[in-house]
């Protein structure tokens, strides 16, 4: 909680969303509200964090990648895909298939309307995505899984 007090202090912008990596829990994400013209010195909307054993010590990396200048509500990771981690955002959902890439390369998802996201579950199974937006209701599509990248519905 305090390193992600910093990082909101160091933005100047809320963070909106936070998660863990489900197989990993030394690496985490947080989701950044704002606009980049309001902290041009921090520019930035999705962060990932990887925390040294026993949490010593933390190092906060940009992934915001291509991800359009716009806030990100929500956050969450593919247990099955744990590189591929997907964006809510006030335009609609975005992913990327490796969050490690530098650049990150963020692609939109073409199977909703552009709608604001508030949120992105994952079941108990690892089977389903979940999204929840305003004004559009809420959605779910098939996890891809490590075989099988974005079938059924997903492209």
């Amino acid at each position: 909680a305090a390193e992600i007090a910093k990082l909101s202090r160091r933005e100047n912008r809320p963070i909106l969303d936070v998660v863990s990596d489900p197989l990993d829990p030394l690496i985490g994400y947080a989701a950044v509200g704002g606009f980049d013209q309001n902290t041009p010195s921090t520019p930035g909307r999705m962060f990932r964090v990887v925390c040294s054993a026993n949490c010593a010590s933390f190092t906060w990396t940009n992934v915001s990648g291509n991800l359009p200048n716009i806030p990100v509500n929500s956050v969450m990771v593919n247990p099955n895909r744990p590189n591929q981690v997907f964006a809510g955002t006030d335009w609609g959902l975005y992913y990327t298939d490796d969050v490690t890439a530098n650049p990150v390369v963020w692609n939109h998802f073409q199977g909703l309307p552009r709608v604001m996201i508030w949120d992105l579950v994952v079941d108990r199974g690892y089977t389903t995505l979940g999204i929840f937006t305003r004004s559009r209701g809420a959605w779910a599509w098939p996890l891809p899984t490590a075989d099988d990248l974005f079938r059924n519905g997903f492209e």
